[in-house]
């Protein structure tokens, strides 16, 4: 009836299944998780962020389409499952060249094949090719066959998969992605930081900081830890990304600071005091040019102009007081350039890396710090043994 096959990669292993009809458990169904007793597809991970039974995929003899859905989505803490940068919420079509996430895991349908009844007799259609030549036409990204290097990176097929319109060079996250990162989904942001660590870094922890400026305007902070680096992603509202990081046996201290919240008002109160009173003989003059006084709207057109004027500035003026008294966590990176030191002696240069946090998520950075001592002191005994 149908031949799918399925290719992953766990723990730098890739592993190839090939499905049949008849072949799994419930004719028509492919279950996938972690649990051999009633999957047909095994995927285990390390922290075993894969449910037991995490996704199921339908095949419907009628119309020869495959459907995928979550299968956590009524259990009391339902996983994440993503077909390439979207969240599955119902059932959704596959075809090959889909990549489908368990959390953090990506399987990739390489191939299809449907046994197509017709009046006159049975015709095997091979719908990898017929899928093949469509994604050539549409410029999506090209599959591996079973049998080439197992390095080929998975994660950056699931990214460019994600990213199906995009210009080279640039660097696009999917905007259902960012909306389940945002909710401190581990899956979520873990799909955004695998197109920049390489594919055998396992992510230890990943959270979302906040908003660094006014809420809808701000830039949002994510961050990792992974065996071998801290890193930070910072998305601005047009799309801007900022990727930073450093290598856990290269962070020497890191510091975190909650600040008071009562000094930004005060400071947010001091600029509208300064910035109305600035502003407000401008827009006068201004008005006066035009004649608005013989039409009687000088003063209220003065007050609206004067607070569009001030709270034009207002995420900027937050993020310059963010700037100068930090929230959130700070690790200094040593660098590889040799200087002579003011003390005397050579010293290595340092560089920072600012990890922002809203004053109620500080909790986060803490757990972040937390998780990278451990993964540190793991990384240096590993260290150690390098040879010279």
């Amino acid at each position: 009836m149908y031949e799918i096959t399925f290719g992953w990669q766990v723990q730098g292993k890739r592993l190839s299944k090939t499905i049949t009809f008849e072949s799994t458990k419930l004719p028509g169904t492919i279950k996938i998780g972690r649990d051999p007793g009633q999957c047909d597809i095994i995927v285990n991970d390390a922290n075993n962020h894969v449910s037991r039974f995490h996704a199921e995929i339908t095949f419907d003899q009628d119309s020869d389409i495959f459907y995928l859905q979550n299968a956590t989505l009524e259990k009391p803490q339902p996983n994440t499952l993503f077909l390439n940068s979207d969240v599955v919420t119902g059932k959704v079509k596959i075809k090959e060249g889909d990549i489908i996430v368990l959390r953090d895991v990506p399987l990739t349908v390489e191939s299809i094949q449907v046994q197509i009844k017709t009046q006159a007799n049975q015709t095997q259609v091979n719908q990898a090719a017929y899928h093949q030549n469509q994604n050539q036409n549409q410029n999506k990204v090209k599959i591996p066959q079973q049998g080439q290097n197992n390095s080929y990176n998975l994660q950056t097929i699931q990214l460019e998969a994600q990213n199906q319109v995009k210009q080279q060079g640039e660097i696009t996250l999917g905007q259902s992605i960012l909306q389940s990162a945002a909710k401190n989904d581990f899956g979520a942001i873990s799909v955004m930081f695998k197109q920049f660590v390489p594919e055998d870094e396992q992510i230890e922890y990943a959270c979302y900081l906040g908003i660094r400026g006014l809420w809808g305007i701000g830039t949002r902070q994510f961050a990792c830890v992974t065996n071998r680096r801290v890193a930070d992603i910072t998305v601005g509202l047009f799309g801007e990304v900022t990727y930073q990081d450093g290598f856990l046996e290269h962070i020497n201290s890191g510091i975190i600071y909650q600040p008071s919240k009562l000094w930004l008002y005060v400071t947010l109160l001091g600029y509208f005091l300064f910035g109305v009173s600035f502003v407000s003989p401008i827009w006068t003059a201004i008005l006066s040019i035009l004649n608005f006084f013989s039409l009687g709207l000088v003063t209220p057109l003065i007050l609206v102009f004067n607070i569009a004027s001030v709270a034009l500035f207002v995420p900027w003026v937050i993020r310059w007081y963010y700037r100068i008294v930090k929230s959130g966590l700070v690790m200094t990176v040593t660098e590889g350039q040799i200087y002579l030191s003011p003390m005397g002696g050579y010293a290595f240069s340092h560089r920072l890396i600012y990890f922002f946090s809203n004053r109620k998520l500080i909790a986060r950075a803490s757990s972040l710090y937390r998780n990278f001592i451990i993964q540190r002191e793991i990384r240096l005994n590993a260290v150690k043994t390098y040879p010279l």
